[in-house]
């Protein structure tokens, strides 16, 4: 399955971005898994706090979590230009709301490649990836039922990026390392999270 979206592409001669074709795969092939393993020398050569992550073994790891019965997983990978630009690993059910015990989906993992990240002082490649599988978390939910409400434990850095896209923050959680909780809902109406554009689709 794939959704065929826009993000928005760096065009050096027009020195803006412009529309770009892109897709959202569901399930992450080993191609991808290859792909992502080579984001790591850039990401620590700029500090990221996602630089030891690794994808396959999260991915082998949830595999394992599914068949004991501990959460229902999905996969998602963003192409854009033939390359992976972006990643997502969602849960779907056993998490549940922490303000009303209804459920939601979680996003375990989600990371953009290093190129798509405003990192020492360029401008991102591709823009929109993070949101655009974040949207598709929030469209996963609908599709269940869920109201479209998500949720996640972020990262320090990443913390602006879901304050500005309007999820709440519940602050520090000690039982996930000190990460911030952060939970969000589709705006009715809109299906999609405030202060953003849902990502565009392609016919």
């Amino acid at each position: 399955m794939q959704d065929r979206i826009e993000l928005l592409a760096w065009d050096d001669q027009l020195r803006r971005y412009a529309p770009a074709p892109a897709e959202i795969l569901s399930g992450i092939r080993s191609s991808h898994l290859r792909a992502a393993a080579s984001w790591s020398t850039d990401l620590a050569a700029d500090g990221e706090e996602d630089r030891a992550w690794d994808w396959t073994r999260k991915v082998r790891e949830l595999a394992l979590d599914e068949k004991a019965g501990l959460g229902a997983y999905e996969s998602y990978a963003l192409i854009c230009s033939r390359e992976l630009q972006a990643l997502m690993l969602i849960e779907t059910g056993v998490h549940r709301s922490r303000d009303t015990s209804q459920r939601l989906v979680y996003v375990e993992y989600l990371a953009t490649a290093p190129r798509n990240r405003a990192l020492s002082g360029r401008a991102p490649r591709f823009r929109r990836c993070g949101a655009s599988l974040l949207y598709k978390a929030i469209e996963r939910s609908r599709q269940l039922r869920f109201g479209g409400r998500i949720a996640l434990h972020a990262l320090e850095k990443a913390c602006g990026f879901y304050v500005r896209l309007g999820m709440e923050d519940y602050g520090p959680d000690r039982d996930e390392g000190g990460l911030h909780y952060f939970e969000g809902v589709s705006w009715p109406g809109e299906g999609r999270i405030k202060g953003e554009r849902p990502p565009r689709k392609s016919v």
